[in-house]
């Protein structure tokens, strides 16, 4: 949306981050990372992302106001859209939440729109959920939140016999759900990602 919306208006689409994390940096959260910074301008490029701007998490930065922020975004980035989770604040004490941006961008001429959060039926993902699996050990948490499978009502699958001689054909009776995807695609992309050429994984479902 952020990538449309951009090229719609004529401008760049562009990613602020912090480094380190805010969490890390104040002590809330031990330093651990789904991303580093190379690999996020690789994510960032696949997606048609412009321009990714890491922004240095420090003392300073956590005295800036909120005010200060959107200043430096308008006068840097030439802001004409911001783009914020539904919960998303910034500046000193977290001042500049979406009400607040939302009357800055009235003022500064900057649309503001709000991102729903990612679900996985009731499940909220969340990248702190994530790091937080992971460093308990649960990896089938993660890997849920992460790589979301589909179930036997949403692909086609061939099951073999369970005692009988018939093999039969799994029809997906409905669509799937949230991002999930078959095991097979999932398999596809990591063998793709992680560079692997046999010819299994150009096979189709």
């Amino acid at each position: 949306s952020v990538v449309r919306d951009a090229r719609s208006r004529g401008a760049l689409a562009t990613v602020v981050t912090f480094f380190p994390h805010p969490r890390v940096f104040l002590g809330h959260a031990p330093s651990r990372y789904l991303t580093l910074t190379d690999e996020k301008v690789a994510l960032m490029g696949e997606l048609g992302v412009d321009v990714l701007v890491v922004y240095p998490f420090n003392a300073d930065t956590v005295q800036t106001s909120a005010d200060q922020f959107v200043g430096w975004m308008c006068h840097n980035l030439r802001m004409a859209a911001l783009w914020v989770g539904v919960d998303f604040a910034l500046g000193h004490r977290r001042q500049g939440n979406v009400d607040f941006l939302r009357e800055a961008g009235l003022r500064a001429g900057f649309a503001l729109h709000t991102v729903p959060p990612l679900t996985i039926g009731a499940q909220r993902i969340s990248s702190t959920r994530i790091r937080d699996a992971l460093a308990r050990g649960d990896v089938r948490d993660a890997t849920v939140l992460v790589l979301p499978a589909t179930t036997q009502l949403e692909h086609w699958d061939i099951h073999t016999s369970y005692g009988h001689t018939d093999v039969l054909l799994n029809r997906p009776a409905i669509a799937p759900v949230g991002q999930a995807r078959p095991n097979t695609e999932v398999f596809r992309e990591l063998a793709r990602r992680m560079g692997f050429q046999d010819p299994c994984f150009a096979d189709d479902d």
